[in-house]
């Protein structure tokens, strides 16, 4: 068994917090797809993340407050939910 493998990965997370995008699809068979915000800004569309609960909520509030004042939003065709701050795990790979 080599090093890696005896990572206790729960111990081993960085928790940090991100913007969950929702949406009902009554279209498909699931019903509801959601995705990770990415940030825009960033050249490798990797997910935009957060120290604090605080700060994701407030940046939350900030870029996609509106949907929860647009009833045309949450309606057909768009079916957006508003979106959700959920905490998350981050792990770093090292490939040798």
């Amino acid at each position: 068994m080599s090093g890696v493998d005896r990572i206790d990965y729960k111990k081993a997370g960085i928790p940090r917090w991100a913007v969950l995008f929702r949406q009902k699809r009554p279209w498909e068979d699931g019903g509801y797809h959601e995705h990770l915000i990415r940030d825009r800004l960033d050249d490798m569309n990797r997910v935009k993340l957060f120290r604090t609960r605080r700060e994701a909520r407030d940046w939350a509030r900030k870029h996609y407050g509106y949907i929860s004042r647009r009833p045309d939003l949450k309606a057909a065709p768009h079916h957006w939910l508003p979106v959700k701050v959920v905490k998350i795990t981050t792990q770093t790979l090292i490939y040798e």
